[in-house]
């Protein structure tokens, strides 16, 4: 038998890439509050399973560490659509975000610094692909790549 071949890569209708990569810039917050909540539930709607299950086990390991993720200062300087495309019965969008922002974990019981750093910014840049059923509003974070 042939390999089955992949469905062809084809142009997404148009849609508003501002909105996407407003609600992105939102999401990206609240991801972060997330992580230091140690809860991902609230935003389970807007996550594939795939990323969901990632982020709360992030959330897990911290908990079982006795560990919490801080985020101040937080200067999300770009959320742009970089790439937008249709394959099979699903439409992909790949927003760029890049800023600066402090980022540490603490130790619950000694409250000192594991990782990061409570002074020295850093900068991110991160591509999130969000994914939806072609023609569907609602998209959904499937994958987060750091560069």
């Amino acid at each position: 038998a042939l390999p089955r071949r992949a469905a062809a890569r084809r142009p997404v209708q148009p849609f508003d890439r501002a909105g996407l990569a407003d609600a992105a810039r939102a999401l990206y917050s609240g991801v972060r509050s997330g992580l230091a909540m140690r809860d991902m539930g609230m935003f389970r709607n807007r996550l594939t399973p795939k990323v969901y299950t990632a982020l709360q086990a992030w959330c897990d390991r911290l908990k079982s560490a006795k560990q919490s993720n801080h985020v101040e200062k937080l200067d999300l300087a770009q959320a742009e659509v970089t790439d937008a495309w249709q394959q099979g019965e699903h439409e992909y969008a790949v927003v760029r975000l890049a800023g600066s922002l402090l980022d540490y974990t603490l130790d619950d019981v000694s409250d000192s610094v594991v990782d990061g750093s409570k002074e020295t910014p850093r900068d991110f840049n991160e591509s999130w692909t969000f994914t939806r059923p072609a023609g569907s509003q609602a998209w959904k974070l499937a994958a987060i790549q750091t560069a």
